[in-house]
């Protein structure tokens, strides 16, 4: 059986082919909360073998949605909010016409997952399910593909837990209906609930025509129901967007019509009061108080033809997650919503706000705002706290990663016919030394075009010198003095030779 519901699942989750997540739970861990534990990256091909592990429950799978082109097979919404009836949730999502289905996660929060019939551009979903879950109500929340293309051939994206493992007894289950799917249940209807690129960009949820150009909050609070006991701020904030739709003179009278449709309804005395302290001062919407806070969306609101302006306590953009090199330094791939690649960046950059913001407007062109310290902390913190954390490949340190642009430098860019040509800026090939012959600043500016600042100055030469095959010199070139290193020719060599540590990256190629 595990074969048969094995080869569905890769169809079904057909992702990154040359990369998983695995996430491996603290198992002393005994909260009901989000589970804590270590996730990692495997650059490794997605196999049989891995769902078959899944599928028996001996090691959870996570796949990457994007795939090389850019295209998605399947993409999903990751809700980490842990008391949500998924019964209800499920109905809504039918009553508004959403293929979605309702999975629930290890940790007991929410994966919405949505499935395609054909190859549809990664892009295209991230800005739809944006949308689509800010006005369900859950804004600012992830959405898996995290980027709208692979930054290199090298990049894997970031990866979602894969719901059935341990598929016999399950609580990765899809909610459907008012109840919880067997995996074959699940797979017949995740398989019919397959849509189009037409299809997706069509999806939308259609608005109360009476709260037109409304907040995203108001709009889907008036959609699932006003809590009890927030009728004052809820519709002191409804008499809010009537005074700018329709002006001072005439609000009041839509102000009793959203009572009596959106309240419980609240008394005669209480709408007065409302009506009274909205005539007395111009208010703003509740943002900061229950029920509004629970389903804000700034940045979705400033847009909004009767929303408010966007707060300087938002700096604009999403940081869509981050994935740690655990290198030596760490580095950190940086997921942002809207950029078409990840930052690479090191510590110092992402603790810097200023400096995080420059790879903002470099990746994006958007120059963003500045939030308070303590509030730039607490993003960090924030994302920090789900972040991947990928074992750091051979040439991931700065040496490491030197050394195969060294590589680059000296085998893939025009070669000097004659050593003369050093001065033009060409690595020289000397064949019968098995050498290749570069200058300094030639190997320093190219180091600067691939944005390579881990090593600087006299710190590159430093590394150069300490390698026993490395050789410096000085020639006389037509009245010219040229200082110029050397290293093995080691691609184009007949027989192998020792070589020294540094250079055993080149080696690898």
């Amino acid at each position: 059986m595990i074969g048969q519901l094995t080869e569905r699942f890769m169809a079904l989750f057909a992702g990154l082919s040359r990369a998983h997540g695995i996430y491996t739970i603290n198992k002393e861990q005994t909260t009901t909360v989000k589970k804590k534990g270590i996730a990692k990256t495997v650059k490794e091909l997605v196999t049989w073998r891995l769902w078959d592990e899944h599928l028996e429950g001996r090691q959870g799978l996570g796949i990457v949605p994007i795939r090389d082109d850019g295209t998605c097979r399947f993409a999903a919404i990751d809700i980490d909010t842990y008391d949500l009836d998924l019964e209800e949730l499920s109905r809504i999502l039918v009553r508004l016409k959403l293929p979605f289905l309702v999975c629930r996660t290890k940790s007991g929060g929410v994966h919405l997952y949505m499935f395609f019939c054909e190859d549809v551009e990664a892009r295209l979903i991230r800005v739809k399910l944006e949308e689509l879950s800010a006005g369900l109500g859950f804004p600012g929340v992830e959405i898996f593909p995290k980027q709208d293309l692979l930054d290199t051939e090298k990049d894997v994206g970031n990866w979602i837990n894969m719901p059935y493992f341990d598929c016999e007894r399950s609580v990765r289950y899809c909610v459907h209906d008012g109840r919880a799917l067997s995996v074959s249940q699940f797979l017949e209807l995740a398989e019919t609930k397959k849509i189009t690129a037409a299809e997706l960009e069509v999806l939308s949820i259609v608005d109360d025509d009476e709260l037109i150009g409304a907040p995203p909050c108001l709009q889907h609070l008036a959609r699932i129901g006003f809590p009890r006991g927030s009728m004052n701020n809820a519709l002191l904030s409804l008499g809010v967007y009537a005074k700018k739709r329709y002006g001072e003179e005439d609000f009041d009278r839509h102000v009793w019509r959203y009572n009596e449709k959106y309240m419980a309804p609240g008394s005669p005395q209480e709408v007065r009061a409302v009506l009274k302290s909205l005539g007395r001062k111009d208010y703003f919407y509740k943002c900061k108080d229950a029920p509004l806070k629970d389903h804000c969306n700034k940045k979705l609101c400033g847009k909004c033809l009767y929303g408010i302006a966007e707060s300087t306590d938002d700096p604009g953009y999403i940081i869509d997650g981050i994935t740690k090199i655990c290198s030596d330094p760490p580095q950190y791939i940086v997921a942002i919503a809207g950029a078409d690649k990840p930052a690479r960046l090191i510590a110092e950059e992402l603790m810097s706000q200023a400096k995080f913001g420059k790879r903002v407007f470099e990746l994006t062109d958007f120059y963003p705002d500045a939030v308070a310290p303590t509030k730039w902390r607490a993003m960090i913190n924030d994302v920090m706290k789900s972040a991947v954390h990928e074992l750091a490949p051979d040439d991931a340190s700065p040496e490491g990663q030197f050394w195969q642009l060294v590589k680059e430098f000296t085998t893939e860019r025009g070669e000097a016919r004659h050593r003369d040509e050093l001065a033009l800026g060409r690595p020289w090939i000397n064949e019968s030394e098995g050498r290749i012959y570069f200058r300094s600043q030639d190997l320093q500016k190219f180091l600067q075009q691939q944005r390579f600042f881990s090593i600087k100055g006299n710190e590159i030469w430093s590394v150069m010198r300490k390698n026993q095959a490395v050789e410096h010199g000085f020639w006389n070139i037509k009245g010219k003095g040229v200082n110029w290193w050397s290293i093995p020719l080691i691609d184009r060599q007949n027989e192998p030779h020792d070589v020294p540590d540094g250079l055993q990256d080149l080696a690898d190629f």
